[in-house]
């Protein structure tokens, strides 16, 4: 028979509300892992009840640092880096839910931080990072300066 497959994550980014080619409302939240020293990160998009149920914010808001359990969630195809996800957040994981009761908010994470490193465009880092390890710098930016001093 089928497994059930579980995908923990914490909320570190929401985006706004938009509206699919094919005229369905969704929003998108990035989660992570705050694995160290280099954090799994993924876009989760709402469809349907799931976006109606927990996508408005009306009843029920996820928070950033909302610790949240996705129950099946499906694998969405790959886009290459740039394509969407971010200049520096190359080429994400991306799933999707449809059903309200596939989230689960299990709690709050304080762990997380974000990084304090600015980009080279000027712009602050928006990526996370794990701040019960003292430096609030991002794997992206912990490994730019890593290799200056190599």
């Amino acid at each position: 028979g089928e497994r059930d497959a579980v995908l923990v994550g914490v909320v570190y980014e929401k985006a706004i509300p938009k509206t699919s080619s094919r005229g369905e409302r969704f929003i998108s939240w990035r989660l992570t892992d705050l694995m160290f020293p280099k954090p799994n990160m993924v876009t989760l998009y709402l469809f349907g009840e799931a976006f109606e149920q927990w996508g408005k914010e009306e009843e029920m808001p996820v928070r950033h640092g909302s610790l949240v359990a996705l129950l099946n969630p499906a694998p969405l195809p790959g886009r290459p880096a740039g394509e969407g996800g971010g200049s520096d957040a190359g080429g994400l994981a991306s799933v999707r839910i449809s059903h309200g009761t596939q989230l689960v908010v299990l709690g709050e994470c304080p762990a997380l931080g974000f990084c304090s490193a600015t980009k080279k465009d000027g712009m602050k880092c928006s990526l996370p990072c794990h701040r019960d390890r003292g430096l609030h710098v991002c794997y992206f930016h912990n490994m730019q300066k890593a290799t200056q001093f190599a």
